[in-house]
């Protein structure tokens, strides 16, 4: 594998793990239900939209008048997974 193909497979490694960050503060904005009613927490949360898969689970209520919001968490499971087995494939090239 070219020094270049392995630098471009760092960057879109370097983006997953970022978006998987970033659905992680999703999840916890929506656990807690005041930080989701906060301005600042709702317009993350209607930003942070577009990063979930929509796998159809229902969301989770939490005793914090939140949610727990499964697609969320199947989605980051999913961006790591797929971080981990590019990060496999750059090592053995």
């Amino acid at each position: 594998m070219s020094k270049g193909l392995k630098s471009l497979l760092l960057i879109v490694m370097d983006v997953l793990w970022v978006v998987a960050v970033a659905v992680v503060v999703r999840i916890v904005v929506a656990f807690f239900g005041t930080l989701a009613t906060s301005d600042l927490g709702a317009k993350y949360l209607e930003l942070s939209r577009c990063l979930v898969i929509p796998f159809g689970v229902d969301a989770i209520s939490t005793p914090y008048a939140g949610y727990f919001d499964v697609d969320a968490t199947i989605t980051v499971g999913l961006l790591l997974l797929v971080e981990w087995g590019l990060s496999a494939m750059r090592r053995r090239a």
